[in-house]
């Protein structure tokens, strides 16, 4: 059996386990009705995933949030001794210089810490695409059954995670590069389109990896597929968001922010560290809430395109 994407179910089916319900259940097996969604069904699906799966979705979300702060701490700590570098009282052409050989000392730090980044995130995002998958259907899972289902594809997840990020480089850079010169401030900030088309696009490439236990390749040719013409749906969603995300983030962030130094006065260890944490708090939070919205527009944009609802109706109940 195949839907109409194209996919046989061995390719493209969402978990599926023993259940029993009514005609209730049959609409909302899980954390989201199972028909075509409003903003308000994905957001609240969002913070009801969060909630229902709190233990392998805070859990997984703090660990990765602390080994993030800790390597955010090390680069940030040898950034603060490098800037010791540059001479207050050197001529400029001479603080250029330094200012050269500190970025050049700085770069191994940042790419290392770049490289972790991008795994714990894609471990983090690839785990929540398995929660997403049984949390439609209404049914449990436990970190090791997530694992179970992520580990084939961790190296896939990882290098989707890279692609994306070179691609949203590369288009920021020729198109920053081009626009900027001829247009100056004005063309900065018409940067930001093609790079936020980009993000749309790609924005549901890692749930059809995961979910579909797809390619690199195919998952990206899904996304867009997926995305196209819904791009300002998708856009609308995510956006809505990303606010959300801010506003909770400064939110928690307010107390931290309230311990660092003044404006002028020289950051220290200790700052750091109250940022660091201030950061892990944010994050344990923001992070898989965005990860989830995406997933759920995902799981949207099938139902609305390839009536994935009825295969979603009768997978929760087997």
């Amino acid at each position: 059996m195949s839907d109409s994407s194209g996919m046989s179910n061995g390719d493209s089916e969402l978990p599926r386990y023993p259940s029993s319900g009514g005609a209730d259940q049959e609409r909302q097996p899980g954390v989201i009705p199972l028909e075509p969604l409003r903003l308000g069904d994905v957001i609240g699906g969002a913070f009801t995933t969060m909630r229902s799966y709190a233990g392998i979705v805070f859990g997984t979300s703090f660990v990765i949030a602390v080994i993030s702060a800790v390597v955010s701490y090390f680069v940030t700590r040898s950034m603060l001794a490098d800037v010791t570098q540059i001479d207050p009282a050197a001529s400029p052409e001479r603080q250029m210089q330094q200012l050269e050989n500190m970025l050049g000392d700085m770069l191994p730090a940042f790419g290392v810490q770049l490289a972790v980044m991008l795994l714990v995130q894609a471990v983090l995002t690839g785990l929540l695409m398995t929660v997403v998958g049984r949390a439609v259907l209404g049914k449990p899972i436990t970190f090791g059954e997530a694992w179970v289902e992520l580990k084939p594809r961790l190296l896939s997840v990882l290098g989707l995670s890279v692609v994306v990020t070179v691609a949203q480089a590369v288009v920021a850079g020729v198109f920053g590069a081009l626009l900027i010169t001829t247009m100056g401030v004005f063309g900065a900030l018409l940067t930001l389109v093609p790079v936020i088309a980009i993000w749309v696009y790609l924005s549901l490439a890692t749930a059809a990896l995961v979910l579909e236990r797809g390619t690199i390749g195919s998952a990206i040719k899904r996304s867009v597929a997926l995305v196209k013409g819904a791009w300002w749906r998708v856009f609308g969603f995510l956006l809505v968001a990303v606010v959300i995300g801010i506003g909770v983030s400064l939110i928690i962030g307010l107390p931290f922010s309230l311990a660092a130094p003044a404006p002028g006065e020289a950051l220290g260890g200790g700052d750091v560290v109250i940022q660091e944490i201030g950061n892990v708090v944010t994050g344990t939070i923001i992070t898989p809430f965005m990860s989830l919205v995406a997933a759920l527009i995902y799981i949207d944009q099938r139902i609305r395109r390839e009536n994935l609802a009825p295969e979603l109706r009768r997978a929760s109940q087997m």
